[in-house]
């Protein structure tokens, strides 16, 4: 499997968050198109819809946790950035709470590489471009978060991190 330093593990998503939400709220719309033109007070049908929403939120989880397909996880091997890519994926992604994750390869995009001299914020920038570029290999529609990296990464020493033995 991997042959450099390990770093960081950026989770691969289904789909985005916002997608992920618009996609519940318009199951949530049809089930509820069962109620329309019903005699029902609008409070009561509130409250059904948001008993509706939170049955959603037992059976399937947050987006956070759930909607997982895979993970990247990035390392160092010489000057270069390289990501090994585990993944849950089955021939059709949907909610569910079940994953097993499989080891898929050991270089999930073409390697970035770091000049020899680079600052932490030229080897930060080659770590967020070489997520870019994982996303543009996966699946379409998958969603790579970076956003935990992206607060992390300009407060890194990632010159040090990656000579470190």
């Amino acid at each position: 499997m991997m042959w450099g330093k390990r770093f960081f593990d950026v989770p691969v998503y289904r789909l985005a968050r916002d997608r992920y939400q618009h996609q519940l709220s318009s199951k949530i719309d049809r089930d509820m198109e069962i109620f329309a033109g019903s005699d029902i007070p609008e409070d009561i049908l509130s409250r059904n819809r948001k008993m509706r929403v939170e049955h959603q939120r037992l059976k399937y989880g947050t987006w956070d946790f759930n909607e997982i397909v895979g993970y990247i996880r990035l390392y160092f091997r010489g000057s270069q950035v390289l990501g090994e890519y585990f993944s849950a994926e089955k021939k059709r992604t949907v909610l569910t709470r079940r994953k097993v994750f499989l080891y898929e390869t050991y270089k999930l995009a073409t390697e970035g590489s770091i000049p020899a001299n680079a600052t932490n914020e030229e080897i930060f920038n080659c770590i967020i471009e070489y997520t870019q570029r994982c996303e543009k290999e996966l699946t379409r529609g998958r969603f790579v978060e970076t956003a935990f990296l992206e607060q992390l990464g300009p407060h890194v020493d990632w010159d040090a991190l990656r000579r470190e033995d």
